[in-house]
């Protein structure tokens, strides 16, 4: 029989664990032969900058990127904060004396995470740096919980925390390095891809939730930008990663706070229910899914819609996508996707689910997914542009440009007719001409050379100054998710409606998003980025 975390170490204690053991990844096989919960406010997101570490960064100038180096230089920590004044009495002190600062990787509203050095070994880190005068009340008690968790589970597939540190001016969490990206963007890559390889994703991403909810502890943001490779080897350990959401749960039903993805979010979260562990379960099925079929099971332009389809549990298996997948596999979606959470599957349930546990190997592998993986490409091509676009929406508030975006995305759904898109002139004219210029500013920060079209190498300087290195094929991919008129570039009127769509449907409703300076929020739903697709 399955079972959870029968390979890991008890994680009672306090103290930080020992770096986890090595695990082979199923990646790149090859062709068959707690207390009451705490509010916590998120900052904007753009996760393509610094994943895996929950401060979410802002692309920066070279301007900022002093000041911020400056920031956090570790110049004030030099003496030791008051015992009184600390999360927890046992963390340590001396962050200065054992690491030495590398390189800026990205800011957020409250933290800035930069490369360090241990002084001794000299392994590498990541450091988040979060300024103790400028955190919120509410993102202390987010803090101390996640830091809490981190220092007391140890997993070979979640993300380790070395070393907490406070200070007189800042809170340092001394992170693993995730060098090796974001799973999926190794998935595409991929030449070849079975039903085996993603049965063995999801037994990993299971059996790491199911360690967790032996615990007691509850993720609350499962997705594909949260799956990141330790390194770029072939054979690299795929580790779960951004714990900002992570609670710990008393009794079966005992959150409340709406916090998630659009997407990946469970129904009883939308909806407003008490709940509890039921809530990961739901979003691996998102994921399984998609890794299966190689598109969401629950999308659609208007997030309203998009909930209401998620509340009713409302999906499909496509034949022309799914025929190749077997019935068991489906099976174990259906199981997962329940709308009832005391019917839905437990992950120790899922770990012996006959797709995780029975299914040979060899049979697995004679399930040839080549069109799902035709499919993730397009999933990740436009999860990408959007990321990038998102990106540049932040770095700029452009506040006024997204309520008029709004406005504009609002009345296009109030006379869309039998689905189909408006046309960009059309956008524009409802527009007008202020938010048309704004528009424009934005459209010449991706077009370098002022030809008025937004070519991949253009898009690809704007993603490298993002801290995103993508290959040419994804840029292809991604500049052809825009292109609608297949020239090969994006212009300037395929750039408005990118922009539209990113806000569509919108609003205060329901459901919706309301898009502010700092935060990204559906109604009471704090979300981590913009929807998936």
């Amino acid at each position: 029989m399955g079972n959870c975390g029968s390979q890991q170490t008890d994680a009672s204690k306090t103290v930080a664990p020992a770096s986890p053991p090595s695990v082979q990844s199923p990646i790149n096989t090859p062709p068959p032969q707690a207390p009451p919960e705490t509010e916590k406010q998120s900052e904007i997101s753009n996760p393509e900058v610094v994943q895996g570490y929950e401060g979410k960064s802002e692309p920066i100038s070279e301007k900022e990127l002093e000041v911020v180096k400056a920031s956090v230089d570790g110049s004030d920590d030099k003496e030791v904060v008051a015992e009184s004044e600390r999360l927890f009495p046992e963390s340590k002190t001396g962050f200065l004396e054992k690491y030495d600062f590398g390189d800026v990787l990205g800011s957020g509203s409250f933290s800035t995470v930069k490369q360090a050095h241990d002084r001794e070994t000299g392994q590498a880190v990541a450091v988040k740096c979060i300024k103790r005068k400028t955190l919120p009340p509410d993102e202390i008690d987010a803090l101390k919980d996640e830091v809490s968790i981190l220092k007391q589970i140890s997993h070979p597939n979640i993300i380790h925390m070395h070393d907490f540190f406070e200070e007189p001016e800042n809170y340092y969490l001394v992170m693993e390095v995730m060098s090796g990206g974001e799973l999926f963007d190794r998935i595409v890559q991929k030449s070849y891809y079975n039903e085996k390889e993603a049965r063995d994703l999801v037994k990993i991403l299971l059996d790491a939730i199911c360690y967790m909810h032996d615990r007691n502890i509850v993720h609350r943001d499962l997705k594909p930008e949260n799956l990141l490779l330790q390194n770029r080897d072939n054979d690299s350990e795929i580790r779960l990663a951004d714990f900002g959401f992570a609670k710990r749960v008393k009794g079966n039903l005992s959150l409340s706070t709406q916090c998630g993805t659009p997407g990946y979010v469970a129904p009883e979260i939308l909806k407003g229910d008490k709940y509890g562990l039921a809530v990961d379960i739901w979003s691996i099925g998102v994921i399984t899914y998609i890794l299966l079929g190689g598109y969401p099971p629950f999308h659609d332009d208007n997030q309203a819609t998009l909930y209401k389809k998620i509340k009713s549990g409302d999906f499909v298996f496509h034949p022309e996508y799914w025929d190749p997948v077997s019935k068991e596999a489906k099976d174990l979606i259906t199981r997962m996707l329940t709308v009832d959470y005391e019917k839905r599957l437990t992950a120790k349930d899922a770990l012996n689910h006959p797709w995780i546990h029975d299914m040979s190997d060899g049979e697995l592998q004679s399930h040839d997914l080549h069109g799902t993986l035709d499919e993730i490409k397009k999933f990740n091509a436009r999860r990408k542009l959007k990321g990038t676009i998102k990106a540049v929406m932040a770095a700029t508030k452009m506040k006024r440009l997204i309520e008029s975006l709004t406005k504009v995305s609002k009345k296009l759904n109030e006379e869309a007719e039998g689905g189909q898109p408006a046309a960009p002139e059309k956008i524009v004219d409802l527009l007008g001409e202020d938010a048309v210029a704004e528009l424009k500013a934005e459209f010449t920060k991706f077009d370098e050379n002022g030809d008025g079209s937004i070519e991949s190498a253009e898009l690809k300087t704007v993603m490298n100054n993002c801290g995103k290195f993508p290959t040419d094929e994804l840029l292809t991919q991604m500049v052809a998710e825009a292109d609608t008129d297949k020239n090969g570039t994006i212009e300037f009127a395929e750039f408005v409606v990118m922009f539209t769509n990113l806000v569509k449907g919108e609003d205060e409703q329901e459901g919706q998003v309301v898009v502010k300076e700092e935060d990204v929020q559906e109604g009471n739903v704090v979300s981590n980025d913009s929807p998936a697709i």
